[in-house]
């Protein structure tokens, strides 16, 4: 069977979606794919509906019963491994997508010569449908284009995309296993290795928001922690392959915005006691690997809230806890304009 792409699926405890997901995959109108799903040691009926449509579909479905739980980056590895495409399309269990979205994705590869091809995406949540533009640029990548995307706080997700799967193989690019959030560690470098990146301008993708998602975190829930260890493997990444001093401004502000922004409010918001030890940590981070950051070009035009927290996280953390614990008794009619004049 001639395959021209492959739609890599991480499966684990996802019961109530796959077969959402599994229908709107083999509705595509490209006909010479295949789907790798990856079981990742699920204790639902995960497996047994991956059976079932691997009765169906025969050798359009390849299935990893993977023996280890390496979550969703470990699963992707197995698929990049096992895939038969030229290019790689990421779907994640829980989402769905247009019939027509590989199609269109794949032929404007092959039009434009395309390393990489993105599409806008509807966020689904409570019963409503938003159309999200992804502001990722068409266009010949090169140093001024890499120095865009590493700008960019988010916005790093796979499966915005499809990529050719030699970016993988030849630069040697894989997921760290047993963590969550790992589109955040390797999302930007794909990029760097990229010639050309083109744009379908449709919402193709459909991603679901709701409790069971890996960006969603509980109370008390050490998840969170995974974005530390994220960009720590990130900056690591890009010193390894020579990267880091001619984007050094760049990686060292989302190194800062992920460590200090995101991550120190987390700390206070997500816990029901505040963790003053790993705040302590993430101070520790910020001195050793961007001692300078207060030079840095983003951090000296950013925003009031990410400079509050970077210089109470250094002077005073108890205050900086009362400002952050503030957030659960304002009210909520009030918290935009406080929001708003912070951010501006």
């Amino acid at each position: 069977m001639e395959v021209k792409l492959s739609i890599i699926v991480p499966v684990y405890n996802v019961e109530k979606f796959l077969g959402k997901c599994l229908d709107s995959l083999f509705n595509q109108t490209l006909k010479e794919f295949e789907i790798v799903a990856v079981n990742d040691c699920s204790t639902d009926y995960s497996l047994e509906i991956l059976k079932k449509y691997k009765d169906v579909f025969g050798e359009k479905l390849q299935i990893i019963d993977s023996e280890i739980n390496s979550k969703q980056g470990g699963a992707r590895n197995f698929g990049i491994q096992a895939a038969r495409g030229e290019f790689i399309g990421f779907v994640d269990p829980d989402d769905y997508i247009e019939s027509s979205m590989f199609e269109k994705m794949y032929n404007k590869a092959c039009s434009e010569n395309a390393d990489i091809v993105t599409c806008d995406y509807f966020e689904v949540a409570n019963n409503k449908i938003v159309y999200i533009n992804n502001d990722i640029p068409s266009g010949i990548v090169d140093k001024q284009y890499k120095k865009n995307i590493l700008q960019r706080k988010y916005g790093w997700e796979l499966w915005q995309q499809i990529y050719k799967k030699d970016l993988f193989i030849s630069n040697s690019i894989q997921f760290s296993p047993h963590l969550y959030v790992t589109d955040l560690e390797i999302g930007a470098l794909l990029f760097m290795y990229s010639k050309k990146v083109s744009k379908v301008n449709e919402a193709l993708y459909y991603y679901v928001k709701h409790d069971s998602a890996t960006t969603t975190f509980k109370l008390n829930d050490e998840k969170i922690y995974d974005l530390i260890i994220i960009s720590d493997k990130r900056l690591q990444h890009f010193k390894e392959r020579n990267l880091y001093n001619t984007y050094k401004d760049e990686i060292d502000f989302i190194y800062f915005w992920h460590i200090c922004v995101v991550s120190v409010p987390r700390c206070v918001i997500n816990f029901s006691k505040p963790q003053y030890k790993k705040m302590d940590e993430l101070k520790l981070k910020i001195q050793n690997n961007i001692p300078d950051i207060k030079r840095n070009k983003y951090f000296t035009t950013s925003n009031l809230f990410s400079k509050v927290i970077f210089y109470l996280l250094f002077k005073n953390k108890v205050l900086l806890v009362a400002l952050l614990k503030t957030h659960n008794i304002i009210p909520y009619k009030y918290k935009k304009y406080i929001k708003k004049f912070l951010k501006s």
